[in-house]
């Protein structure tokens, strides 16, 4: 009987092990794509954090026939400011003392990203202290893109993200 139980316990586990393994060596394709083109920086002065950006590169998931994707270099930006302003419109990547650049170039255009919406809590690096944008920078043709978080009298942060050689 001990060892007819012991065997069935032990069998439960592997299998129970063996299922969780299982699932996370068979991620979602969408999920590992999405971790290889997300990046994060912070601006730090001494030891005090000023600022935190996430991003994360969109074109490679979007649908090769998207309007959008074809017009725009489109990233979820996510910003953390210590002295920020309340609210989407004045703070966040609109604060006047940070600026969102693209291989020197301005955004044209960004929107509020609903967070359930767009399922922004399964994003890389998720912070709930954060706003999160949808920032459209007009398309380049150079395959390395080189987003600059700048605070005007604390410096600066890069990302830098690479094209896929079939995206151009």
């Amino acid at each position: 009987m001990r060892k007819t139980l012991f065997f069935l316990i032990t069998l439960f586990v592997i299998t129970g092990c063996e299922t969780k393994v299982t699932s996370v060596l068979h991620q979602n394709e969408t999920q590992i794509t999405i971790m290889k083109n997300t990046q994060r920086g912070q601006i730090i002065n001494s030891l005090d954090t000023i600022a935190m950006i996430n991003a994360t590169y969109l074109n490679p998931i979007m649908k090769a026939d998207d309007k959008d994707a074809k017009k725009y270099e489109i990233f979820v930006v996510g910003v953390f400011n210590g002295d920020d302003i309340k609210g989407y419109e004045k703070g966040g990547i609109h604060n006047p003392n940070y600026t969102l650049t693209m291989n020197n170039s301005n955004y044209e255009k960004s929107k509020k990203a609903g967070v359930e919406k767009m399922q922004l809590t399964n994003y890389p690096f998720y912070n709930p202290w954060m706003k999160y944008y949808i920032v459209y920078f007009p398309k380049v043709e150079s395959n390395i893109m080189t987003l600059t978080y700048a605070n005007k009298t604390f410096g600066k942060t890069t990302l830098t993200f690479k094209k896929s050689i079939n995206q151009k």
